[in-house]
C-alpha cells in the first residue's frame, strides 16, 4: 500500500512539476516574442533604413525604410542579391567587405535610382558575448536629399544676400571716394553723387527691413498681437501709401470692394506688408500711363482680393518661380526699380501664415492678375 501511494505520490508530483515549467516557458516565449514585437516595430518604424550582412556577405536582416531606399525585398535572404541589378547596394556590399577586412567604419554618399541622396555610413558588428568576435557588417542608410537641398538654398540665400548688400555699398564707397578727390565738384555733379547716396541707402535700408521681416515670419515673431483685421481699412492704407508712386509715373489706381466684407483675424500689419508688396510690384512693372486694379470680395468661406495690371507680364519660364526669395522676372530691371527680389516672397509668406494662397495669371505684354485666397474661419491667423 504504501508502495502503490508513494508512486501515485511521485507522479503527482512530477505532473506538477512539468505544468509549472510548461507555465513557464510559455511566459518565457510570450514575453519573447512581445520583446521581439518591440523590437521588429522599432525597426519598421525607423526613418533611417539599415541592414545588417554577415560575415559572408549575405543579408540576413534589414528594415521597411532600407527596403524603399535601396529597392531591395525579402527574396535577397533566401536567394542571395544579385550585385548586377542594383549599383548602390553593389557599392554598399563592396564597402562592407573592406569594413570587415580593416575593422574600420566608412562612409559615402550615392544616389539612388529614384533619385534620392543617400548617406551611407557601414561599420563592423562584433558580438556583445564571449569573445566579441565578428558577426559582420551594419549599414544605416539616410535620406539626405531636404537636408542637401535645404543646405543649398541657405548657400544660394547667403551669396545673395552678400551680393545685394555688395552692389550698394560698391556704390556708396565710390561716391564717397570721388566727393573727397574734387573739392571743387560742381554743384550739379555734386548734388547727383548725393542723389545717388540717398537712392542705394534707402535700398539697402529696404533690403534690411524685408530681411528682418524674413526672419519675424520664420519664427513667428508677430509685429502686433494676432486680431481681427479691417480689411477694407489696411486695403485703404495700402492705396494711400502707393498712390504717390503711381502718380509719379503717370498711373491710374483703381480700388474697389464689396460691401459686408466678413472678418479675418492675423497679423494686421503684415497683412498690410503682404497687399502692399503685391501692388507696389504691379506699380513696378507696368509701364508710364498704365492701370493697376485692386478687387476685393468676400463670401462665408473666403477673401479674394485681385491685383490687376497692364503691365509687362511674366513669361511662362518665370511663372513657377516668381515667389522665390530673390528671384527677378525681369532681371534687367533690378536696379531700375530698386528692387530685392524678395517682396512677392514676403507676400506669399505672410499670406500662408493666414492659411491663404496666392495664384497668379499671366503673359508677356497681356499684365498679370495676382489673386490672393484667405479662408474666412475662426481659425484664421
Amino acid at each position: 500500500m504504501r508502495a502503490e501511494g508513494g508512486t501515485a505520490g511521485g507522479e503527482t508530483d512530477w505532473k506538477g512539476q512539468c505544468d509549472a515549467l510548461r507555465s513557464q516557458l510559455a511566459e518565457m516565449t510570450k514575453r519573447n516574442n512581445e520583446r521581439n514585437n518591440y523590437i521588429n516595430s522599432l525597426f519598421s518604424s525607423m526613418e533611417d533604413g539599415f541592414f545588417l550582412a554577415d560575415q559572408a556577405g549575405r543579408i540576413v536582416l534589414f528594415n521597411r525604410s532600407a527596403e524603399t531606399l535601396l529597392g531591395i525585398h525579402a527574396s535577397c535572404l533566401f536567394e542571395g542579391f544579385e550585385k548586377s541589378h542594383n549599383v548602390v547596394m553593389s557599392r554598399i556590399l563592396e564597402e562592407c567587405v573592406s569594413s570587415r577586412s580593416s575593422g574600420a567604419r566608412r562612409s559615402f554618399a550615392a544616389k539612388n535610382e529614384a533619385g534620392a541622396e543617400l548617406q551611407i555610413d557601414i561599420s563592423p558588428v562584433l558580438s556583445k558575448y564571449g569573445e566579441k568576435e565578428p558577426l559582420g557588417t551594419l549599414a544605416i542608410v539616410k535620406d539626405v536629399t531636404e537636408k542637401n537641398r535645404i543646405e543649398t538654398m541657405r548657400k544660394d540665400f547667403v551669396a545673395t544676400v552678400s551680393h545685394e548688400f555688395r552692389t550698394p555699398l560698391t556704390l556708396i564707397s565710390g561716391v564717397i571716394e570721388m566727393l573727397r578727390m574734387y573739392d571743387d565738384l560742381p554743384r550739379a555733379d555734386r548734388n547727383r553723387s548725393l542723389e545717388m547716396l540717398e537712392i542705394e541707402t534707402e535700398r539697402l535700408k529696404k533690403l534690411i527691413s524685408e530681411l528682418l521681416m524674413l526672419s519675424r515670419m520664420e519664427n513667428r515673431i508677430f509685429s502686433s498681437q494676432p486680431g481681427p483685421i479691417d480689411v477694407e481699412k489696411v486695403l485703404g492704407q495700402v492705396m494711400a501709401a502707393l498712390e504717390p508712386l503711381a502718380r509719379k509715373k503717370g498711373q491710374v489706381l483703381k480700388f474697389a470692394m464689396s460691401q459686408g466684407a466678413a472678418p479675418l483675424r492675423g497679423d494686421e500689419s503684415w497683412f498690410f506688408h503682404a497687399i502692399q508688396n503685391l501692388v507696389e510690384n504691379a506699380i513696378k512693372y507696368t509701364p508710364a500711363g498704365g492701370a493697376i486694379a485692386v478687387e476685393a470680395a468676400s463670401d462665408e468661406r473666403e477673401l479674394r482680393i485681385a491685383v490687376r495690371d497692364n503691365g509687362i507680364g511674366i513669361a511662362p519660364e518665370d511663372m513657377d518661380r516668381i515667389f522665390e526669395r530673390f528671384y527677378r522676372a525681369d532681371k534687367s530691371r533690378g536696379s531700375e526699380t530698386g528692387g530685392s527680389g524678395l517682396g512677392l516672397a514676403i507676400a506669399k509668406d505672410i499670406i500662408s501664415l493666414l492659411n491663404g494662397e496666392i495664384s497668379v495669371e499671366s503673359a508677356p505684354g497681356s499684365g498679370s492678375v495676382f489673386t490672393v485666397r484667405i479662408p474666412l474661419s475662426r481659425d484664421a491667423g
